[in-house]
């Protein structure tokens, strides 16, 4: 199965095109006169002439703004905002598609910043955590630091009572035995 031309060459294959030209070569061949020679060679060469026209123009005016537009296309979808839309402007079906392109681009544009914007407020947040996180660990450690300062001292001081008790049980215990051997 052959598959049906595309682009240039379903212009330059079009049958109206290559008609012209077999019916002039048709027309040379059933009747050699030397007019009919000329007029059948002139209608062969106004049909390529014509063929080659339309190919120029198709080419011209078709093809490469469609080949531009889909490069600046391909580009703005690899991320290269920074492209220019050709035709933009244009009062043609170029011009409407190049005017959608920059729509579709404004939109990356925007959606890009607010991407980076939720970025920097993301690492924002993250860093006030970190220091939020850092002035609890110090008001924790302060706090507990006080608290063992604290219990510290109040250990110290509780040992000396207990000195303190001890010397005074000793002292007691003394005088006791000392009564008691005094009462013996």
């Amino acid at each position: 199965a052959q598959s049906a031309p595309r682009g240039v060459f379903a212009v330059t294959r079009h049958p109206m095109m290559w008609g012209f030209a077999l019916w002039a070569l048709a027309h040379a061949l059933v009747m050699p006169t030397p007019g009919q020679i000329v007029l059948s060679a002139t209608i062969a060469f106004l049909a390529l002439v014509g063929s080659a026209g339309v190919l120029w123009v198709v080419r011209r005016r078709v093809i490469r703004p469609l080949t531009s537009m889909t490069g600046a296309i391909g580009r703005i979808a690899d991320g290269d905002l920074d492209t220019a839309i050709p035709g933009i402007g244009g009062r043609d079906e170029m011009g409407a598609m190049a005017a959608s392109v920059e729509v579709f681009k404004t939109s990356l544009l925007r959606n890009r910043a607010l991407e980076e914007e939720a970025a920097r407020d993301e690492a924002t947040r993250q860093e006030q955590r970190r220091q939020e996180m850092a002035r609890l660990a110090d008001m924790f450690e302060a706090t507990v630091g006080g608290i063992v300062g604290a219990v510290g001292q109040a250990s110290e001081t509780l040992s000396l009572s207990a000195r303190d008790l001890a010397a005074n049980v000793e002292d007691t215990a003394g005088r006791s035995n000392t009564v008691a051997a005094a009462a013996e």
